[in-house]
C-alpha cells in the first residue's frame, strides 16, 4: 500500500493537522451512525393486535402491542423512589419515581412511568427535601390522572436502567407473580411517526456532520512539501 500523504495541515495542530481531521469526522459521523442503528432497529418491528393482555406471552420476541381489552387494577400501584449525582462536579441531583400497575387478569404484565427531575444538589438538606417532597406529590398525581385507555399501542421494555427501576418497585412491594414481570410503555402515535422521526433525526445529524467537515476542509491549508511529493508521484 502507498503510503499516505497528508496534504491539509491546520495552523493550530501543525503535524498533527491529518490526526484532528480524522477525529472529528469520526465525532461528526458517531450520531449519524448510531441513530440509524436506532431506526433500524424500530424498524424491525411491527405492531401486534391482541384481544387480551395476556396473549404478550405469546410473543416473546415482539416488543408492540395493541390491545382492544386494556384496564389496570388502580388499587395495586406501587413505586420506587432513587436518585443520582450527576455532573462533572455532581452539582446537580435527577431523581427518579417509577410507577408500575398490573393489567387486570395478569400480574405478570404492568403498566408503568416514570418521572424524574434535576435539582441542584448544592442546596441544603431543607430545600433539597422540599423539592423532592413537591415532586413526589405532583407525580403521584399525575401518574394517578392519567388514563391507560388513551394509550394507542404499548412498546415492551428490553433489560435496561429503566427497566431495573421498575422491577425494584415491584419487588419492593412483595406482590407475588409466577414468571419475570413484562414491563410495558404507553405510546402515543403510530409506529411509524416514531421511525420517521429517528430518520428525519439521522438526516438532521448527517448533514450537521458533513457541514462540520466541509468547514475544516475549506479552512486547511494545503502542505506545499507534500503537495509537490503528490505531484511527483
Amino acid at each position: 500500500m502507498r503510503t499516505r500523504i497528508r496534504l491539509l495541515r491546520f495552523e493550530l495542530f501543525d503535524d498533527n493537522s491529518a490526526n484532528v481531521f480524522y477525529l472529528v469526522m469520526i465525532l461528526a459521523l458517531f450520531p449519524p451512525i448510531s441513530i440509524s442503528q436506532a431506526y433500524l432497529y424500530e424498524a424491525a418491528y411491527d405492531i401486534i393486535d391482541i384481544s387480551n393482555i395476556s396473549d404478550i406471552k405469546l410473543y416473546p420476541k415482539q416488543k408492540y402491542f395493541q390491545v382492544d381489552n386494556k384496564s389496570v387494577e388502580k388499587q395495586g400501584i406501587v413505586s420506587y423512589f432513587n436518585t443520582r449525582e450527576m455532573g462533572k462536579s455532581r452539582q446537580e441531583l435527577k431523581i427518579y419515581l417509577y410507577f408500575a400497575t398490573p393489567f387486570y387478569g395478569d400480574k405478570d404484565i404492568w403498566w408503568v412511568h416514570v418521572f424524574t427531575k434535576v435539582i441542584d444538589n448544592n442546596l441544603n438538606e431543607k430545600e433539597k427535601i422540599q423539592q423532592i417532597v413537591s415532586f413526589t406529590k405532583a407525580s403521584r398525581q399525575q401518574y394517578a390522572n392519567e388514563e391507560i385507555s388513551a394509550a394507542d399501542y404499548f412498546e415492551k421494555l428490553q433489560n435496561s436502567d429503566t427497566k431495573h427501576g421498575y422491577l425494584e418497585a415491584i419487588r419492593l412491594s412483595g406482590q407475588q407473580h409466577i414468571n419475570d414481570p413484562i414491563i410495558l410503555v404507553s405510546q402515543l402515535g403510530t409506529l411509524n411517526e416514531k421511525a420517521d422521526k429517528e430518520l428525519a433525526k439521522f438526516f438532521r445529524f448527517f448533514i450537521i456532520g458533513m457541514f462540520i467537515c466541509l468547514l475544516l476542509v475549506l479552512k486547511a491549508t494545503i502542505d506545499k512539501k507534500a503537495f509537490q511529493q503528490f505531484k511527483v508521484r
